[in-house]
């Protein structure tokens, strides 16, 4: 893996909390936050895997341990999101690696006539961490070589040395004090840890995350969809309307009772037709109470609260590309007769994950995110939707493939999809991963597609418009992304390039 440039974050999109030396409770009527002295005494119970000692007492038990208190005071928020990132990459890479020498042996057994018993954990119990590289997928390595700076640095910083063999093509994590290599259950419980310091001592503004992106699209469709600005009308074009697209976070009424906030979708775009105010309505897990984030983190696939908190983030960054599609139909006047406006849906996922890829090297978004941060967002992004792919029944994955290869126009059935608001939801999250091309190219010809020769009615289009090399085929495409890259030997799994001359693009990702 080359060296990568690391460049820091000049926007604050998350902020660390409660761990200064000297700070004061903070209380509020009818109830109170998560003191210091809260987080401190929760930092002191017994952590699994990193040695941070105990807090202070006395005059200093508002203090954290030292080691923690000097991590916190040298990385960034996100830094710890990528390495809980890397440790659900290598957990997923090394279960899948056993599941596969499991089937090999039950394989091998079966044929030489023996008697196969599954036995539980089989093969080695807790087998030494070691990611071969070469099975990763292209948004998995993007994401090794952009961040590997990052990486390295912070887990040093926690006592973990992050080693590259570029012989063996693997990725090996080592112990710093032990020399040792770490096994599966020691990066299990390192990932716990993470996760609890995301908890208790960082704070992601959700707010400032979707402005952040809404800006970024805001130039990028400002570039490349001209032949949809309004001459008649001067300083109102597609920058300025997609520029007051505000976030705004979800308040619930809690008279209505718990459970409200499952009925409705965690991100999407919203017009407020008497004001001609449009904005991105977005779940924040401090207006929510317990119940709710429960179920909040159900939805989200989420064991911890702190693991749910980075999953937002990426959620929030690559979701709001999807609303500002969507609200820019409003903006060049396509209607969708389907009452339910899945065409118009339909269209807001098309062109999403390419718009996120593209945005995400633009100034402004490179400025509050670390390096590597798309790549990370994209991955999770495709092994979310792969699992939900998985989950789903065959008459399920029947109506999305028909949603999604008559590009809009036949609606799912009512009763077992929109009614049904999760399923709803990832129907529109695994269609943004499935068109999904980082290639300007690419972004250009969906944005033509969606917008250049379409007029009032969204459903009136001609597909042979859209060029063969990233239009829909049989079957899903979640295998093809997430295949591994050392297996690419077709000219149409190669990268696209940024030439309308390229004839490759259907599996570019990196």
């Amino acid at each position: 893996v080359p060296s990568s440039t690391h460049t820091t974050p000049q926007t604050t999109v998350a902020r660390f909390v409660g761990f200064e030396k000297k700070a004061e409770k903070k209380e509020k009527k009818g109830g109170s936050n998560t003191s210091v002295s809260q987080q401190a005494s929760s930092s002191s119970e017994k952590w699994r895997y990193f040695q941070f000692g105990q807090a202070g007492e006395g005059a200093e038990e508002d203090r954290i341990p030292p080691l923690l208190c000097n991590l916190l005071s040298r990385c960034s928020p996100l830094h710890l999101a990528q390495i809980s990132t890397l440790f659900e990459f290598v957990i997923d890479a090394m279960e899948t690696k056993r599941a596969r020498l499991s089937r090999e042996s039950e394989k091998k057994m079966k044929k030489n006539n023996r008697l196969w018993e599954k036995k539980e954990g089989w093969g080695v119990a807790d087998p030494v961490v070691v990611w071969d590289f070469t099975s990763a997928n292209r948004f998995q390595l993007g994401f090794l070589h952009a961040s590997q700076d990052v990486l390295r640095s912070t887990l040093g910083m926690l006592g973990i040395a992050f080693t590259v063999n570029l012989g063996k093509k693997n990725i090996m994590l080592e112990s710093i004090p032990d020399k040792l290599p770490l096994r599966i259950s020691d990066v299990r419980a390192a990932a716990l840890d993470v996760e609890r310091i995301i908890e208790h001592f960082v704070e992601f503004d959700y707010r400032s995350i979707i402005s952040t992106m809404v800006e970024g699209c805001a130039t990028v469709l400002a570039e490349r969809c001209e032949y949809l600005e309004d001459e008649s009308a001067p300083g109102a074009g597609i920058r300025a309307f997609v520029s007051g697209m505000k976030p705004k976070a979800i308040v619930f009424d809690k008279s209505e009772g718990d459970g409200l906030r499952t009925s409705r979708h965690i991100c999407r775009y919203y017009y407020q037709e008497p004001e001609d105010q449009h904005y991105i309505l977005y779940v924040d897990p401090k207006h929510l109470n317990a119940n709710e984030v429960h179920s909040l983190m159900k939805d989200m696939r989420c064991e911890r609260k702190g693991q749910l908190q980075w999953k937002l983030a990426y959620y929030y960054a690559s979701f709001a590309c999807r609303e500002v599609i969507l609200g820019l139909q409003r903006y060049a006047k396509l209607r969708d007769s389907d009452k339910f406006g899945w065409c118009s849906e339909f269209n807001a996922s098309f062109a999403a994950g390419s718009l996120f890829m593209i945005t995400a090297k633009g100034r402004s978004v490179t400025r509050a995110f670390d390096s590597g941060f798309a790549f990370a967002v994209t991955a999770c992004w495709l092994r979310d939707s792969i699992a939900r792919w998985r989950s789903w029944k065959s008459n399920i994955k029947n109506e999305f493939l028909r949603w999604r290869d008559s590009y809009g126009v036949q609606s799912p059935n009512v009763l077992t999809v929109t009614a049904n608001t999760n399923v709803s939801r990832e129907f529109k999250e695994v269609m943004c991963v499935e068109s999904c091309f980082n290639s300007s190219w690419a972004l250009q010809k969906q944005l033509d597609f969606l917008f250049r020769d379409r007029e009032i009615n969204v459903r009136k289009f001609d597909v042979s418009d859209l060029p063969l090399a990233i239009r829909h085929r049989k079957g899903s495409r979640l295998p093809v992304l997430n295949c591994p890259v050392s297996t690419t030997v077709t000219p149409r799994n190669i990268d696209c390039c940024e030439t309308p001359y390229s004839t490759v693009c259907y599996a570019s990702t990196v």
